[in-house]
């Protein structure tokens, strides 16, 4: 659910060439314990718009969790990456 809706901003939000058949829905309630854990690995970004490779050497991204405003988790920040030209321009971080 949560990776489908990701992919929905991402391809709504830039010049993708692919949209999702649906537009994920909320679930009606959460199953959720204080024992759960939340992870979630982002191995690479793909078809990076040529314009944002010319403009930049390297790529990265960070990640904060938040919850009612307040910090959760501290900042994870990923290694700088240069682009790599496949078939279309890639940031990989799981190399």
């Amino acid at each position: 659910m949560a990776i489908s809706r990701l992919i929905h901003v991402y391809s709504s939000s830039f010049d993708a060439n692919f949209q999702l058949a649906s537009i994920p829905r909320s679930p009606l309630c959460a199953d959720i314990s204080l024992n759960s854990q939340l992870s979630f690995t982002v191995c690479a970004a793909h078809n990076i718009p040529e314009a944002w490779v010319t403009s930049y050497k390297v790529f990265s991204f960070s990640c904060l969790l938040t919850y009612a405003g307040k910090i959760i988790c501290q900042v994870k920040i990923c290694k700088n990456t240069p682009v790599k030209k496949s078939f279309f321009f890639l940031a990989d971080w799981n190399e």
